[in-house]
């Protein structure tokens, strides 16, 4: 299966093989991301859009 590349704010990661991404620790942290924090995402206007949401 291809690589894809997705572009976060300057960070560039790879997407793997089941479709995953690994946010970056300083986006992680200005975000206040924690494992197990849920969070929803979607696309808009051509960008993949990431929000944390609470329970």
């Amino acid at each position: 299966m291809a690589m894809w590349l997705l572009i976060l704010h300057g960070s560039m990661v790879k997407v793997d093989s089941e479709g995953g991404i690994v946010i970056p620790k300083e986006l992680r942290e200005k975000l206040g991301l924690v494992p197990g924090t849920r969070v929803e995402i979607w696309v808009e206007d051509g960008k993949a859009v990431i929000e944390a949401k609470d329970d």
